[in-house]
């Protein structure tokens, strides 16, 4: 893998591209080469279907980077991610839909404990006690009773609506990253499977067996790890009963090192050489 310069993608300006940038892009897209050496216009469009082409052939992958205060603009960076990723020759991670809401992270409060946090594209509704919410990533679609909360800055806020195009998070521990959410069943002539979570759908590449110091019991680990599997469906593990030996699965050996760095950091599980 290596670096691309996207910083200009969204830059409408073309005389503000310069000519590393297309070279750079051209060296991983012969799509985009063709068009380049033709001297033909480089439209907006087609840089984003060529970072979306890299992106698919895994070639490369995108760094989008941008802050946030007190939840301003989250909507937007996650809007930037989607026009990146998504488009309709492409079957992208984030669908936009009117009557669904993604889940992009699940995450730990202080005070509500586990709680998962969305994108909200189209959902509506005023709530009388506590709603619940059809897991359309999953086959059964039963409903999940769900306390919703709007966020403000690091605080979470108990809500009694949400409207559309906002960030909201929920106290769910039913609903994984990457999930899509409703208020209503699924319709029977729709299609389910446009909802299904594609972070499952990556196999594992990479596996690292480790080894915890002792001091944390295999059923804390489990339980810690089974809450990132909640975060990041594309790791996996397996623990060895005879030796308590953990085997780690996952997408990359960079991946599974920031998994033994957050049980170090995070959660204080140390590990041990084997």
């Amino acid at each position: 893998m290596q670096k691309l310069n996207l910083q200009p993608v969204f830059i409408p300006d073309n005389d503000k591209y310069d000519e590393e940038f297309h070279e750079e892009l051209s060296n991983y897209d012969d799509e985009y080469a063709d068009l380049y050496l033709s001297e033909s216009e480089l439209t907006e469009n087609a840089r984003k279907s060529a970072i979306q082409r890299i992106f698919y052939s895994r070639k490369a992958i995108p760094l989008v980077a941008g802050s946030a205060k007190n939840n301003e603009n989250v909507s937007k960076l996650l809007d930037v991610i989607t026009e990146l990723i998504v488009s309709e020759d492409f079957e992208g991670p984030i669908k936009r839909d009117d009557q669904t809401a993604y889940a992009f992270k699940v995450t730990t409060h202080p005070r509500y404990g586990d709680v998962t946090m969305f994108r909200n594209f189209g959902l509506s509704s005023e709530f009388k006690g506590i709603p619940s919410l059809k897991n359309y990533s999953q086959s059964h679609q039963k409903d999940v009773k769900s306390k919703f909360f709007q966020i403000h800055g690091l605080d979470l806020v108990p809500a009694s609506s949400i409207t559309p195009n906002e960030v909201f998070a929920v106290k769910n521990d039913q609903i994984n990253a990457g999930d899509y959410v409703g208020l209503k069943k699924l319709p029977s002539n729709v299609d389910s499977t446009k909802y299904q979570n594609d972070s499952r759908k990556l196999s594992p590449s990479c596996s690292m067996t480790i080894e915890t110091d002792g001091k944390t019991s295999i059923k804390q680990v489990t339980k810690i790890l089974d809450n990132f599997k909640r975060q990041d469906q594309s790791l996996d593990y397996e623990i060895d009963e005879d030796t308590d030996q953990i085997n780690l699965k996952g997408i990359g050996s960079f991946h599974l090192e920031i998994v033994v760095s957050r049980l170090a950091n995070e959660h204080k599980v140390k590990e041990q050489e084997l």
